[in-house]
């Protein structure tokens, strides 16, 4: 009989990267002593809401005591997206990297053009105006932020130029009122996912190694 996992964690990808962009961190976590389920989800070609459908079926086919979930950008909303809409699932805690949780100003900047809608596609709604303005889940919300200020996205589309962000991200687009904690990393949005500080620090805040 396979052993139960005490402990699982799901990783979710952001908008426009595959699944394997989460590898990084989930071999540190396997390292730690965590199962893993790395999902895969269609971020723009569904609407969002299929996504949490998606990821509800994968939680509530796992046994495990503890449930954690990180979150990358997009992935960090359809997370709390979830929580908000099916609250009993087994005590865990939330790490997102990147997650506009008061939306994208990119995104938004993005709508301005005819081919906006295109390109967001079934996320449009949540990328643009974000998720919820209080964390009220009862499973500690740790929020990780990007601050190199380098990327495309912002260069093109920036419209708040005193922002500190990851290129894509703000930090305040990502603070939300009940988190537990925010860290700051001077990376820029997509290279978070590979930057070794911040996989350790997921690591850490998952197994309640909180400083």
């Amino acid at each position: 009989m396979k052993k139960r996992s005490l402990q699982t964690v799901f990783l979710l990808h952001g908008l426009l990267m595959p699944a394997m962009s989460m590898i990084p961190l989930e071999r540190r976590l396997r390292q730690a002593g965590f199962a893993t389920s790395r999902l895969s989800y269609a971020t723009r070609e569904r609407p969002w809401q299929q996504s949490i459908e998606m990821l509800r079926r994968e939680v509530e086919a796992c046994a495990s005591e503890e449930i954690h979930f990180v979150g990358h950008s997009m992935g960090g909303l359809i997370t709390a997206a979830l929580l908000n809409d099916y609250p009993r699932i087994a005590p865990g805690r939330v790490v997102t990297i990147g997650t506009p949780f008061n939306g994208s100003s990119v995104a938004r900047s993005v709508m301005r053009y005819s081919a906006g809608s295109w390109f967001l596609g079934g996320a449009e709604a949540l990328l643009v105006t974000g998720i919820q303005p209080e964390w009220t889940d009862t499973r500690p919300l740790h929020v990780i932020a990007g601050t190199s200020g380098l990327g495309l996205p912002r260069m093109l589309f920036g419209r708040d130029p005193g922002a500190v962000h990851d290129g894509v991200v703000s930090v305040d687009e990502c603070s939300l009122k009940g988190m537990a904690s925010m860290d700051r990393f001077s990376s820029n949005h997509t290279m978070l996912l590979l930057n070794k500080e911040v996989i350790q620090r997921v690591a850490g805040l998952l197994a309640c190694k909180v400083q």
